[in-house]
């Protein structure tokens, strides 16, 4: 790519490469390819890929417990999404900040990110999205107490993940009813195998790769 003068091109790459690294557990490194990528991406005034290697580098910062410069990341990230118009993308940055939030023991931040994220999803109309992102707010509620809110979240995770035929994530979200059900407060965390899928955004230059927060469904690409 370099040497075709293809910075688009050399940027995906240098993603694809950070995304690499990022799940071989060397955040690190990913973090200084991510860097490089964002450079090129950002004098191309490419908005869309732009929020993508922002999503990554958020995560990486993540991984080596620095949560203050990855919610700084996911921030950008959100504005990039905005000017992209990428509905869709802009719901994942807000599912994967409310899980920041949360992990920074901020949890009203959290329960606020969440409901961004279903209000987003729910206007695109992506039932994997929707269905997650309030079985993890139906989680937060729960463990705040809120049983009400959580009960009529879950309830509606339900509705979304039977309209997908996902017997999995129905019976996950049926043991957190009757838990709920019970007066128990404290809802198993959503399951890993509900939690993240290798996904890509298929573009001219080629496949940009990146790990949402997504359910494990037939999802081959964004």
């Amino acid at each position: 790519h370099r040497q075709q003068s293809d910075l688009i091109g050399e940027a995906t790459a240098l993603h694809n490469l950070a995304e690499i690294y990022r799940s071989l557990e060397s955040p690190r490194q990913a973090i200084t390819l991510y860097e490089q990528a964002l450079q090129l991406y950002w004098g191309r005034r490419d908005h869309r890929r732009h929020a993508l290697t922002l999503y990554g580098l958020a995560f990486a910062f993540r991984q080596i417990a620095q949560p203050n410069r990855a919610l700084q990341y996911y921030q950008q990230a959100q504005a990039s999404c905005e000017k992209a118009g990428d509905r869709l993308i802009l719901s994942r940055v807000y599912h994967a900040t409310a899980i920041l939030y949360w992990e920074m023991h901020q949890p009203e931040a959290a329960l606020h990110a969440m409901s961004q994220a279903v209000k987003i999803v729910r206007a695109t109309g992506h039932l994997p999205s929707i269905a997650y992102s309030l079985l993890a707010q139906g989680y937060m509620a729960a463990q705040l107490g809120r049983h009400e809110a959580a009960h009529q979240l879950l309830y509606e995770a339900l509705k979304s993940l039977t309209l997908m035929d996902d017997e999995e994530g129905i019976r996950e979200v049926q043991a957190r009813l009757e838990l709920l059900a019970d007066g128990k407060q404290n809802l198993p965390e959503p399951p890993s195998t509900m939690n993240w899928i290798r996904s890509h955004v298929a573009l001219t230059e080629g496949k940009v790769y990146c790990e949402f927060e997504l359910p494990t469904v037939s999802v081959s690409s964004i």
